[in-house]
């Protein structure tokens, strides 16, 4: 199934009780159980069949969805999204465990807001105390994110990565009882910087493999 492509929200506000306020995703199959049919605060979250690429990143295709200026809140999972070389920026990102969840590579998530109110991941559908999950996210650039941790953190940490090489981090803050971030594996490696100047968008980490 060819990717729907260049989707675009902005300049607005989604609030959802029980549902993902926001949901982009190619669907190649359906592998990924993770969220597809998964019970969210009494409620079943449908359309979310995310795929398993099976650490393979090049089954990713170009997707290029771009979130930005939203106010964007949930009493769960707020965001979901997979796809390739796609854009949060200056968004305010509210809910729980697991707020938010990228997959795929080229990612920039920049100048946001993120407040994810702590729950034990009993009472929050297993989901840990997560405030931004990533992966397959080679060459991920994070940045200038503010992390702000409410309720009741116990080892709670503002981004966790899985199968996901040469990310950066640049200028982001945390606020309350967290850590910055955690790799899962030995495939994922993060640089950490201090906040410097914001490179244009054409050289931002591209995939060596594109320019082969």
């Amino acid at each position: 199934m060819q990717a729907a492509r260049n989707i675009s929200l902005r300049n607005g506000s989604i609030s959802t009780k029980f549902q993902p306020a926001v949901i982009m995703a190619h669907r190649w199959n359906g592998n990924n159980k993770r969220f597809d049919g998964k019970k969210v605060g009494g409620h079943y979250l449908l359309g979310a069949r995310l795929t398993d690429s099976r650490g393979d990143i090049d089954r990713y295709e170009s997707t290029d969805y771009v979130l930005e200026n939203l106010t964007l809140t949930s009493d769960q999972i707020v965001v979901l999204m997979q796809g390739k070389n796609n854009i949060i920026r200056r968004c305010k990102i509210i809910g729980s465990n697991a707020a938010v969840n990228l997959y795929g590579p080229n990612l920039v998530f920049e100048d946001n807001e993120i407040v994810m109110t702590a729950r034990d991941p009993a009472d929050a559908g297993g989901e840990p105390q997560v405030a931004l999950y990533v992966e397959d996210g080679f060459g991920a650039v994070i940045r200038n994110n503010r992390f702000v941790i409410k309720g009741r953190p116990d080892g709670a940490v503002a981004m966790e990565f899985s199968n996901s090489a040469g990310v950066v981090l640049e200028g982001n803050t945390v606020e309350g009882k967290a850590s910055l971030y955690r790799t899962l594996d030995e495939k994922s490696t993060v640089e950490v910087r201090p906040a410097t100047q914001q490179m244009p968008l054409a050289t931002r980490h591209p995939d060596p493999r594109e320019t082969q």
